[in-house]
């Protein structure tokens, strides 16, 4: 009778540790299908950023084109007071850009 008992228990221990595992594996399941999830997203977040960055680097080409294009300042010699001065055609002016001096 001894023995019955100690293979029922025996069986029984192992049931539990097997449920114990059955509801673990589950846990792992529902966490590995939220990671999955999560992934997703940030590979399409990752895509959306890719393309924006692209298109802001086309942008950022074709400004830099256009700006290096504009002619520079000129300088010309005009007559002030009898006295000859330096006069700049489309001077840059520090932080505000390029300004016509025809206004």
């Amino acid at each position: 009778m001894q023995k019955n008992e100690e293979v029922y228990w025996a069986h029984r221990n192992t049931e539990f540790q097997l449920q114990a595992a059955v509801r673990e594996r589950d846990a792992y399941k529902s966490q590995v299908e939220w990671l999955q999830s999560q992934l997703r997203e940030t590979l399409d977040r990752l895509d959306r950023a890719y393309s924006r960055y692209h298109d802001i680097s086309i942008a950022h080409a074709d400004v830099l084109d256009r700006a290096l294009d504009t002619p520079m300042s000129i300088a010309k010699p005009v007559i002030v007071n009898g006295r000859s001065v330096m006069v700049l055609e489309n001077p840059v002016v520090p932080g505000k850009g390029r300004r016509s001096i025809a206004r």
